[in-house]
Parts: structure tokens; sequence; C-alpha cells
């Protein structure tokens, strides 16, 4: 009864850890699609920087244009770029805040990839330490076999002499004329 309680949480344990396996594979994949979308942001936010850089040149080139002049087209054109500007600034801080977020998810996959390697370890561990036991268990149910056939035959051999012994014996002799 106990070498089949153990050899059942040894398929329990082997459960756990393919579980465990699986999971950490799926964490594992879920890392490598932050990490995917992380250099997606950045390389947004590489883009957004660029147009900034451009913005900017073009804001310096109408305000060339515009000393000593008032021109309402340009203007118009002043107002426009800094609504862009504006926007893309919120473009920034949006990105930046998803990056954050992705960095955030990142770290905590890794300890949970941690958590779960370490996790895995301990249930190897456990299972090598329960098949250690099983084989132990084994063997002394071998050995008990064996000195029970021992004993057996012992007794076949001890009641056959018995039996002997009483039918040859000194009632037999007694009983019978020979």
């Amino acid at each position: 009864m106990q070498l089949t309680e153990i050899e059942g949480r040894g398929t329990r344990l082997t459960e756990v850890i393919e579980t465990r396996n699986r999971e950490l594979k799926e964490i594992e994949a879920a890392r490598i699609k932050i990490k995917s979308d992380m250099d997606n942001v950045e390389s947004q936010k590489t883009g957004e920087d660029a147009a900034i850089n451009t913005i900017l040149e073009e804001i310096g080139s109408i305000e060339v244009l515009l000393k000593g002049s008032q021109v309402p087209e340009l203007n118009n054109k002043a107002s426009q770029i800094e609504e862009e500007i504006q926007r893309l600034d919120s473009r920034i801080r949006d990105i930046e805040a998803g990056i954050n977020s992705v960095t955030l998810e990142r770290k905590y996959a890794q300890v949970k990839i941690e958590e779960t390697r370490q996790r895995l370890l301990e249930l190897e561990t456990k299972k090598e330490e329960h098949r250690v036991k099983i084989t132990a268990l084994k063997e002394s149910i071998k050995t008990f076999e064996s000195d029970l056939n021992l004993k057996r035959s012992r007794e076949k051999n001890w009641a056959g002499n018995f039996w002997s012994f009483r039918i040859k014996g000194p009632w037999y002799r007694r009983n019978t004329h020979h």
C-alpha cells in the first residue's frame, strides 16, 4: 500500500513537473512577444523623435520668414505646427508609458520564470527521492518474499518429517505387528 502511494505521488509529481514546464514555455513565449512589442515601440519613438526634429526645423525656418512680417498664412502654419508638437508630445508620453508597462511586465515574467524553474527543481528532487524510496521498497519486498519462500520450504520439510515421525514413530510400532 505504501509502495502504491509512493508510486502515485511520483505520477502526480511528474504531472506537476510537466504542467510547470508548459507554463514555463508559455511565460517564455509571452516574454519574447513583450520584447518584440518593446522593440516596436522603441522604433516608433525614434520615428516620432525624427518627426519632432523636422517640425522644429520648420518652426525655425518659419520664424526667420516671419521676422519683419505678419503673414497670416505663416501664423496658421505655426499654430498647426504647435498643435502637431503637442500631439507628438502626447504620443511620446503614451509610448514611454507603454515602454514602462512592458518593462514592468518583463520583470514580472522573469521573476515568475525563475520561481517556476526553482519549483521544477524542487519537484524533480522530490521525484528522484521517491524513485529511490520505491527502489529500496521493491528490494525490501524481494528480500521478504525470499525469506518467506525459504521459511515455507523449511516448514514443508519440517511438516513432512513430523508426519513421517508420527507414522513410523512409537505409536505406529506399538499398534502394528511387524
